[in-house]
Order: structure tokens, then C-alpha cells, then sequence
């Protein structure tokens, strides 16, 4: 795994560590199989853990949910926004889950670059947090 990119977990992981909180898998949408939601990976050198971070398009939602606990605690270190793929998104800090290899289905791939999909800036620049793994 490439800390940066973004990945799929297998069904086996969902199946394992059921988890309301956790984003569930979507693998198939209208008929046509997905591979949703998609993670940004991190390690963590402490644990030799890998960390995913899911991110979600639902920007009104999580934009009212930052602002909310801008204004109610003065900073926000559960939600953080980035470009993907020339489209902004929401990384859910605050439902990050750790990982093995063995849970890890594909990587993120760009179908028009035929490359992995990846955020071209530091995280720590991102989530404007010191204390990610």
C-alpha cells in the first residue's frame, strides 16, 4: 500500500467488524457493481497499523456539521475538505478505521490517467491536525 492513495475494503472487513458508524460497502448501485466507499490511507509507524480515512461527496452535509463545531468549539479536527479528482470532498476524520493488508481490496484507480488516485498535498496541510498517526 502507498500511504496517499486511496483504496476499497473487502466485504470481509464489513463482515468482520460490523460497525454502524463505519460507511458501508456499496458494491452494487442500480445494478452496476461499485466500489464504494473509498478510503485515504495513512500509517501508523506506532501500531504498523494503516489508517483509512473515508471521504464523502455529501458536502452541504459535512460543511454544516464543520461549521457547527467551528462555532461551537472554536475548531473543527474530525472533518477536513480536499480536492479528488478535480471535485471537492469531505475526509471523515472522525470515522477513520484501522486496517490490515488483508482487508484491502484494490486501490483507487483513475480510469482516464490509468493511475492511482491520490491528494497531491501534505496531509498534515489537509487535516491541519498534528496529532494523525
Amino acid at each position: 500500500m502507498e500511504i496517499g492513495n486511496f483504496y476499497f475494503l473487502t466485504a470481509d472487513y464489513f463482515n468482520d467488524f460490523p460497525d454502524n458508524y463505519l460507511m458501508g460497502n456499496k458494491q452494487n448501485i442500480q445494478g452496476a457493481t461499485h466500489d464504494r466507499p473509498c478510503f485515504y490511507a495513512i500509517y501508523d509507524n506506532s501500531t504498523s497499523l494503516y489508517w483509512l480515512i473515508p471521504i464523502s461527496s455529501q458536502l452541504t452535509k459535512f460543511k454544516a456539521i464543520y461549521q457547527n463545531k467551528i462555532n461551537r468549539n472554536g475548531k473543527c479536527d474530525t472533518i477536513a475538505f480536499a480536492e479528488v479528482m478535480g471535485y471537492e470532498k469531505a475526509f471523515l476524520i472522525q470515522n477513520m478505521c484501522p486496517v490490515i493488508l488483508r482487508y484491502i481490496k484494490n486501490v483507487y484507480i483513475d480510469n482516464e490517467a490509468n493511475i492511482p488516485v491520490t491528494v497531491p498535498i501534505p496531509i498534515c496541510s489537509i487535516f491541519q491536525v498534528d496529532n494523525l498517526p
